[in-house]
């Protein structure tokens, strides 16, 4: 799905609603950043592994222990990070960047990506991961009742024509967009028409 789109929030429920609740919910910062940082945030490193790692430091999938991983991964993730991850599903055990000692990986492992590359075909197919694709939010405008209070809990109600016009943005911004626009119309409207009815 595209950024934007609910996917952390859709993880966040799936962990919450699951056996694993009480685990810890660890996301990566992912997408925007390098490959190579990507694999160091992931899989975790030795100190000396590059300059200024003056640490041993855990990866996102190890410091989830029992609970769950959201790894968010760009169409530029690091070469091989998935074949590593898929390892790591299969055998129980993943090592840290620089490190030839093998560390339990028993977490939950959820990936937000955006396309649809070969090497996540691949990566699915050989895993037999179950995909959701989550749909932006153009593609879901029936659901903008139901978003608005959720994003703005100081919103109870919008009027018939101020939704009219939200239902007829395109949203490329998706979640974060609306939740900016509704801060916005809430904030102007909070004296003269704390329900937002028939404002424009």
């Amino acid at each position: 799905g595209e950024p934007g789109s609910g996917r952390q929030a859709l993880a966040e429920a799936a962990h919450a609603a699951g056996s694993r609740r009480a685990e810890p919910f660890m996301l990566s910062s992912g997408v925007g950043s390098s490959p190579t940082y990507q694999e160091l945030e992931v899989l975790g490193y030795l100190r000396h592994t590059f300059i200024n790692s003056i640490q041993n430091e855990p990866g996102v999938l190890e410091r989830a222990e029992d609970g769950t991983a959201l790894i968010r991964l760009g169409d530029d993730a690091a070469p091989g990070l998935l074949q590593t991850l898929a390892e790591a599903i299969a055998n129980g055990w993943l090592r840290r960047v620089g490190c030839t000692v093998e560390r339990p990986a028993r977490a939950r492992l959820i990936l937000a990506v955006e396309t649809a590359t070969p090497d996540l075909v691949a990566f699915v197919r050989v895993t037999e991961a179950a995909v959701f694709r989550v749909p932006p939010l153009r593609e879901r405008l029936e659901d903008l009742p139901l978003l608005i209070p959720a994003l703005t809990p100081g919103l109870t109600r919008v009027g018939a024509r101020r939704l009219e016009r939200l239902a007829a943005h395109t949203w490329p911004g998706n979640l974060p967009e609306l939740q900016s626009v509704l801060a916005r119309i809430a904030t102007r409207a909070s004296t003269a028409d704390p329900a937002l009815g028939a404002g424009p």
